[in-house]
């Protein structure tokens, strides 16, 4: 025990090695002496193993920020979707304009939750024709005229943006 060593043993065992404790540390170990802070002094520290961990981490928390952005653009999306709808069986003209309007300030909704997801992407390090890829991805149609009958759809955007898809697909193969 440390009790043993005496005031010039402790001194001599402290005096080698890089650090001054790793000596008398190295001894006590050896002697079977039980102490937290003995094992917090001879515990080697991986840094690597940490390092990524809080990769592993930070990847994982940066994917579920993004889904969740996600979710708001595919949220908003649905409403517009759902809204367009209403439009088409809304018979007054009154109540049709109404829609029309909710229409249409759902529509701004939707671009600015697609807008945000593009940035969140940006910052995530998703740059290449991000922008690009999120109007494929995500198309929001026109604004619906409010003299409309129906709202506009994106079934017409539907094969450019399914063109435009495989066109981010091959290029991202010639990438790797």
């Amino acid at each position: 025990s440390a009790s043993m060593l005496g005031k010039r043993g402790m001194a001599y065992l402290l005096s080698f090695g890089k650090r001054p404790w790793e000596s008398l540390a190295k001894k006590l170990k050896d002697e079977g002496f039980k102490s937290p802070y003995l094992d917090r002094l001879t515990s080697k520290v991986n840094v690597e193993e940490h390092i990524e961990m809080l990769e592993r981490e930070i990847l994982q928390e940066t994917g579920s920020a993004l889904r969740k952005t996600e979710d708001k653009v595919n949220w908003a999306l649905l409403q517009l979707e759902v809204q367009g709808r209403e439009i088409i069986r809304t018979e007054c003209t009154a109540k049709r304009r109404e829609a029309i309007v909710r229409y249409n300030r759902l529509r701004e909704e939707a671009l600015v939750a697609r807008r945000d997801l593009t940035i969140h992407r940006e910052a995530a390090g998703i740059r290449i024709k991000n922008w690009e890829r999120m109007e494929v991805l995500y198309p929001v149609p026109p604004p619906c005229p409010l003299d409309a009958n129906r709202a506009p759809t994106i079934e017409s955007l539907s094969r450019t943006c399914e063109q435009a898809l495989k066109s981010y697909v091959r290029d991202y193969k010639l990438l790797k």
